[in-house]
């Protein structure tokens, strides 16, 4: 699958949860796609995407304990606006 729009970017940094501990982290992602897809599709798409992201993690973070949260989000397509300007060189 081609992620040419998928740039992640992971910062390590100190953090406190609820429990006021800075030794877990929480990382949540979320995709927003047009509607259409199957639900076949936005299953494999998702779990493609949610392998490629805890493989990107454990490269950058290693076994640092944390929970990993991915959503898909369908936009519905009357709740949508576009606007593209173009620029003159």
């Amino acid at each position: 699958m081609p992620l040419v729009a998928f740039g992640p970017v992971c910062i390590q940094h100190h953090t406190h949860i609820a429990d006021e501990s800075g030794g877990f982290g929480f990382i949540a992602a979320y995709l927003r796609i047009a509607q259409g897809r199957s639900v076949d599709v936005r299953k494999q798409m998702g779990q493609e995407l949610m392998n490629c992201l805890c493989d990107y993690v454990d490269e950058q973070l290693g076994n640092a304990p944390l929970a990993l949260s991915y959503e898909i989000q369908e936009i519905e397509s009357d709740m949508r606006w576009n606007e593209i300007k173009y620029l003159s060189l």
